[in-house]
């Protein structure tokens, strides 16, 4: 393990043992749970295991190739929106002097607050968009200008529809690329996903003046040792 790899794991252990302290302690302030030593136990081993969620979808790698780290990934997510608002409603209770209390009304606007976020996130994930960017280069070529289409972290598992990645193909098909670039993550772990489910095919519909290139990134790495998902089988 490198020096730069144990730093990353210890900070994300830290910082998940902070967040699950953080959000046990107010859940138990906001929610009035009022536990005996047994609930109590089981309480916290629950939102410790949740707090360490993301470091546990790492390990579950090993176990699961897909379900379990999409669960653990999830659950990793809403912790992470109970946080937020958590430091919102700690906030609007320093702010307000205390005043602002916890009732049916706090409960269920919190519990909105944190599924609302979880579902923006999610949207705001899974829906391509569109961002434009304009680099002015000073040197002389033979074209005014080209129009490079990037694309990035598709992450294509089995959850991904075949609607999502053609309405991907037909906007980026509108812009009239002169280069198609795809820059990474492509496959979320597996390539078995991206082949049988016709996804090739629909990659073939990319239309660039210039041609269209794709390089992997991380996560077409993660299971290269599993049968039909070795690097040379991601690359044919």
């Amino acid at each position: 393990m490198t020096i730069a790899a144990f730093i990353a794991i210890s900070l994300a252990i830290i910082i998940s043992g902070l967040m699950a302290v953080y959000l046990g302690k107010r859940w138990q302030f906001w929610f009035n749970f009022s536990l005996t030593s047994y609930y109590q136990i089981v309480y916290w081993a629950v939102v410790i295991m949740a707090g360490f969620s993301i470091v546990l979808s790492r390990l579950s790698e090993n176990i699961s190739t897909y379900w379990l780290p999409l669960i653990l990934n999830n659950v990793c997510a809403i912790m992470i929106c109970g946080v937020f608002m958590s430091l919102i409603f700690d906030i609007g209770r320093w702010i307000s002097k205390k005043r602002l209390k916890p009732q049916l009304a706090t409960k269920v606007v919190y519990i909105l607050g944190v599924f609302s976020l979880f579902y923006y996130g999610h949207e705001m994930a899974i829906e391509p968009s569109v961002v434009n960017y304009q680099v002015k280069i000073d040197k002389r070529a033979k074209v005014n200008k080209l129009r490079i289409v990037q694309l990035s972290d598709i992450h294509i598992n089995d959850m991904t529809s075949s609607d999502r990645i053609q309405e991907m193909v037909d906007k980026v098909n509108q812009l009239n690329a002169d280069f198609i670039v795809i820059t990474g993550d492509t496959l979320d772990r597996r390539l078995q996903p991206f082949t049988e489910k016709g996804f090739d095919k629909q990659f073939q519909q990319f239309k660039s003046k210039y041609g269209t290139y794709i390089i992997f990134g991380n996560h077409e790495y993660l299971n290269i040792k599993e049968e039909n998902n070795h690097e040379q089988d991601i690359i044919n």
